[in-house]
Protein backbone atom coordinates (compact mmCIF):
# COMPACT_ATOMS: atom_id res chain seq x y z
CA UNK A 1 0.00 0.00 0.00
CA UNK A 2 3.01 2.30 0.39
CA UNK A 3 3.96 4.27 -2.67
CA UNK A 4 6.57 6.91 -3.01
CA UNK A 5 7.02 8.58 -6.35
CA UNK A 6 10.38 9.81 -7.47
CA UNK A 7 9.22 12.87 -9.36
CA UNK A 8 10.72 16.14 -8.25
CA UNK A 9 10.16 19.64 -9.37
CA UNK A 10 12.84 20.64 -11.86
CA UNK A 11 13.87 23.78 -10.02
CA UNK A 12 17.62 23.90 -9.47
CA UNK A 13 17.28 25.80 -6.19
CA UNK A 14 14.88 23.47 -4.44
CA UNK A 15 14.18 24.30 -0.86
CA UNK A 16 16.25 27.47 -0.94
CA UNK A 17 13.57 30.13 -0.81
CA UNK A 18 15.05 33.58 -0.60
CA UNK A 19 13.06 36.65 0.39
CA UNK A 20 14.16 40.04 -0.80
CA UNK A 21 14.18 42.81 1.81
CA UNK A 22 11.23 44.55 0.11
CA UNK A 23 9.20 41.34 0.08
CA UNK A 24 9.90 40.80 3.77
CA UNK A 25 8.77 44.33 4.61
CA UNK A 26 5.59 43.97 2.54
CA UNK A 27 4.77 40.64 4.19
CA UNK A 28 5.46 42.10 7.63
CA UNK A 29 3.28 45.16 7.02
CA UNK A 30 0.50 43.03 5.53
CA UNK A 31 0.53 40.69 8.54
CA UNK A 32 0.67 43.64 10.94
CA UNK A 33 -2.25 45.41 9.27
CA UNK A 34 -4.40 42.28 9.23
CA UNK A 35 -3.82 41.82 12.97
CA UNK A 36 -4.36 45.43 13.95
CA UNK A 37 -7.46 45.90 11.80
CA UNK A 38 -9.09 42.98 13.63
CA UNK A 39 -8.50 44.77 16.91
CA UNK A 40 -10.77 47.63 15.79
CA UNK A 41 -13.72 45.40 14.91
CA UNK A 42 -15.82 43.73 17.53
CA UNK A 43 -16.10 40.01 16.97
CA UNK A 44 -17.74 37.35 19.05
CA UNK A 45 -15.33 34.93 20.60
CA UNK A 46 -15.70 31.50 19.03
CA UNK A 47 -13.37 28.89 20.62
CA UNK A 48 -13.87 26.43 17.74
CA UNK A 49 -12.84 29.05 15.19
CA UNK A 50 -9.89 30.03 17.35
CA UNK A 51 -8.66 26.42 17.37
CA UNK A 52 -8.98 26.28 13.57
CA UNK A 53 -6.84 29.38 13.25
CA UNK A 54 -4.15 27.92 15.50
CA UNK A 55 -4.41 24.56 13.73
CA UNK A 56 -3.47 26.28 10.46
CA UNK A 57 -0.07 27.09 11.94
CA UNK A 58 0.67 23.37 12.35
CA UNK A 59 0.56 22.64 8.65
CA UNK A 60 -1.59 20.25 6.68
CA UNK A 61 -3.77 17.77 8.55
CA UNK A 62 -3.17 14.12 7.62
CA UNK A 63 -6.05 11.62 7.76
CA UNK A 64 -4.12 8.46 6.90
CA UNK A 65 -1.01 7.19 5.12
CA UNK A 66 -2.50 7.43 1.62
CA UNK A 67 -3.63 11.00 2.23
CA UNK A 68 -0.16 11.92 3.51
CA UNK A 69 1.50 10.40 0.45
CA UNK A 70 -0.83 12.33 -1.86
CA UNK A 71 -0.14 15.60 -0.04
CA UNK A 72 3.59 14.90 -0.09
CA UNK A 73 3.55 14.23 -3.85
CA UNK A 74 1.51 17.37 -4.47
CA UNK A 75 3.97 19.45 -2.45
CA UNK A 76 6.90 18.06 -4.45
CA UNK A 77 5.16 19.05 -7.70
CA UNK A 78 4.74 22.70 -6.74
CA UNK A 79 6.72 25.17 -8.76
CA UNK A 80 7.77 26.92 -5.58
CA UNK A 81 8.56 24.20 -3.09
CA UNK A 82 7.26 24.54 0.45
CA UNK A 83 9.87 24.81 3.16
CA UNK A 84 11.32 21.79 4.91
CA UNK A 85 9.06 22.70 7.84
CA UNK A 86 5.88 21.88 5.86
CA UNK A 87 7.30 18.52 4.79
CA UNK A 88 8.40 17.79 8.34
CA UNK A 89 4.88 18.53 9.61
CA UNK A 90 3.58 15.68 7.46
CA UNK A 91 6.35 13.37 8.70
CA UNK A 92 5.51 14.18 12.33
CA UNK A 93 1.88 13.20 11.82
CA UNK A 94 2.88 9.91 10.19
CA UNK A 95 5.21 9.12 13.10
CA UNK A 96 2.29 9.67 15.47
CA UNK A 97 0.41 7.06 13.40
CA UNK A 98 3.47 4.75 13.71
CA UNK A 99 4.23 4.68 9.96
CA UNK A 100 8.00 4.67 10.46
CA UNK A 101 9.17 3.08 7.20
CA UNK A 102 7.21 5.49 4.96
CA UNK A 103 8.64 8.44 6.89
CA UNK A 104 12.17 7.22 6.19
CA UNK A 105 11.38 6.71 2.50
CA UNK A 106 9.79 10.15 2.24
CA UNK A 107 12.77 11.79 3.92
CA UNK A 108 15.09 10.15 1.38
CA UNK A 109 12.91 11.47 -1.42
CA UNK A 110 13.05 14.96 0.09
CA UNK A 111 16.85 14.87 0.02
CA UNK A 112 16.85 13.59 -3.57
CA UNK A 113 14.67 16.53 -4.55
CA UNK A 114 17.06 19.00 -2.95
CA UNK A 115 15.17 19.69 0.26
CA UNK A 116 17.78 19.98 2.98
CA UNK A 117 16.65 18.40 6.25
CA UNK A 118 16.82 20.50 9.37
CA UNK A 119 17.64 19.44 12.91
CA UNK A 120 14.04 18.52 13.68
CA UNK A 121 13.64 16.45 10.51
CA UNK A 122 16.80 14.48 11.26
CA UNK A 123 15.62 13.83 14.82
CA UNK A 124 12.36 12.44 13.43
CA UNK A 125 14.25 10.13 11.07
CA UNK A 126 16.48 9.01 13.92
CA UNK A 127 13.38 8.27 16.01
CA UNK A 128 11.93 6.15 13.19
CA UNK A 129 15.10 4.07 12.97
CA UNK A 130 15.02 3.58 16.75
CA UNK A 131 11.41 2.35 16.58
CA UNK A 132 12.38 -0.04 13.79
CA UNK A 133 15.24 -1.39 15.96
CA UNK A 134 17.89 -0.15 13.54
CA UNK A 135 20.22 1.62 15.92
CA UNK A 136 23.12 1.57 13.46
CA UNK A 137 21.11 3.70 11.06
CA UNK A 138 20.12 6.01 13.93
CA UNK A 139 23.81 6.60 14.60
CA UNK A 140 24.41 7.29 10.91
CA UNK A 141 21.76 10.01 11.10
CA UNK A 142 23.75 11.52 13.98
CA UNK A 143 26.79 11.60 11.68
CA UNK A 144 24.60 13.32 9.08
CA UNK A 145 23.91 16.06 11.65
CA UNK A 146 27.59 16.89 11.81
CA UNK A 147 28.05 16.67 8.03
CA UNK A 148 25.32 19.28 7.60
CA UNK A 149 26.88 21.50 10.25
CA UNK A 150 23.97 21.00 12.65
CA UNK A 151 24.31 20.51 16.38
CA UNK A 152 22.30 17.70 17.97
CA UNK A 153 20.12 18.91 20.82
CA UNK A 154 18.80 17.22 23.96
CA UNK A 155 15.89 15.73 22.01
CA UNK A 156 18.28 14.14 19.54
CA UNK A 157 20.40 12.59 22.26
CA UNK A 158 17.36 11.48 24.25
CA UNK A 159 15.97 9.75 21.17
CA UNK A 160 19.19 7.78 20.80
CA UNK A 161 19.37 6.98 24.50
CA UNK A 162 15.79 5.69 24.49
CA UNK A 163 16.50 3.59 21.41
CA UNK A 164 19.51 1.95 23.04
CA UNK A 165 17.64 1.37 26.30
CA UNK A 166 14.74 -0.27 24.42
CA UNK A 167 17.27 -2.65 22.83
CA UNK A 168 18.75 -3.29 26.29
CA UNK A 169 22.06 -1.75 25.22
CA UNK A 170 22.61 0.22 28.40
CA UNK A 171 26.34 0.76 27.91
CA UNK A 172 25.79 2.51 24.55
CA UNK A 173 22.99 4.58 26.10
CA UNK A 174 25.37 5.67 28.87
CA UNK A 175 27.99 6.59 26.24
CA UNK A 176 25.50 8.80 24.39
CA UNK A 177 24.50 10.38 27.71
CA UNK A 178 28.17 11.16 28.43
CA UNK A 179 28.57 12.77 24.99
CA UNK A 180 25.45 14.82 25.65
CA UNK A 181 26.89 16.10 28.92
CA UNK A 182 30.26 16.83 27.30
CA UNK A 183 28.43 18.89 24.69
CA UNK A 184 26.96 21.06 27.42
CA UNK A 185 23.43 19.74 27.12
Amino acid sequence: MMRITSSCCSSSKRGNSVLHPTTTVVVFISNYMSRTSRAFHSQTSDPARSRETHRGDLGPRVRDLEHALNMFDEMLQRRSLPSVVRFTQILVQLVKMKHYSPVIAMSKQMVQCGIRPNQYTLSIIMNCFCHLNQMGFSLSVLVHFFKLGLQPNVTTYTTLINGFVLKNRIQEAAGIFSKMLQGGH
